[in-house]
């Protein structure tokens, strides 16, 4: 799962990470290529806020609270515009109907 880090920074120690190839090369003296943009963390190593990492395991209870699960986003945004439409619809339902309107022309006659 991808994470999004909220906190100041986090610090990992162990375990295999999925990163960018910009992420990694800022950190290659703590990780070591696994390939597939995945990397084995062999010194401790830390994030900053706002970057985004990919764990295949639960992150440390210590860490959870400084790192927000990408899907939860994606969930959160997807409600948002839902509850968001479902405001506009009725809105629009509540408008007033557009009155009728009847015009006459008149013609001028060409002589």
């Amino acid at each position: 799962m991808k994470y999004e880090i909220i906190g100041r920074f986090i610090e990992l120690h162990e375990g295999l990470i999925e990163v960018s190839e910009s992420q990694a090369k800022r950190r290659m003296q703590s990780l070591a290529p696994v390939g597939g943009g995945i990397y084995r963390i062999d010194n401790p190593v830390q994030f900053k806020v706002g970057e985004v990492i990919g764990l295949n395991y639960n992150p440390p209870k210590s860490l959870v609270e400084f790192m927000l699960p990408l899907d939860e986003i994606s969930d959160a945004k997807i409600e948002a515009v839902e509850e968001v439409t479902e405001s506009v619809n009725n809105a629009i339902e509540e408008l007033p109907k557009p009155a009728t309107i009847e015009i006459k022309v008149k013609q001028k006659h060409k002589r």
